[in-house]
């Protein structure tokens, strides 16, 4: 059992049935529970999305500072990179 067992409420309680029988045919797979993948694939989504909002916040208090991009400049850039990409092709 994992170092981080639920207590309370078991996660798996609301999946519905199909949901569930993917989860646990997979965690059979992995030789792990059902559970601590259902932790796993949480904590990645929290942890993708701590980033995205610390990026967010980031971003903003740029914007705030006017440090910003001219739009002339990036549509160049991209249009250049886009270029180079198909040309590679």
């Amino acid at each position: 059992m994992s170092a981080h067992a639920p207590t309370g409420l078991d996660p798996l309680l609301i999946l519905d049935p199909q949901l569930r029988a993917r989860l646990e045919k997979i965690a059979e797979a992995a030789g792990r529970s059902a559970s601590e993948i259902v932790a796993a694939v949480v904590r990645q989504f929290l942890d993708e999305n701590e980033r995205d909002l610390a990026a967010i916040d980031a971003g903003i208090e740029e914007a705030d500072a006017g440090q910003l991009l001219d739009y002339d400049d990036v549509k160049a850039d991209v249009l250049a990179k886009l270029s180079a990409r198909t040309s590679k092709r």
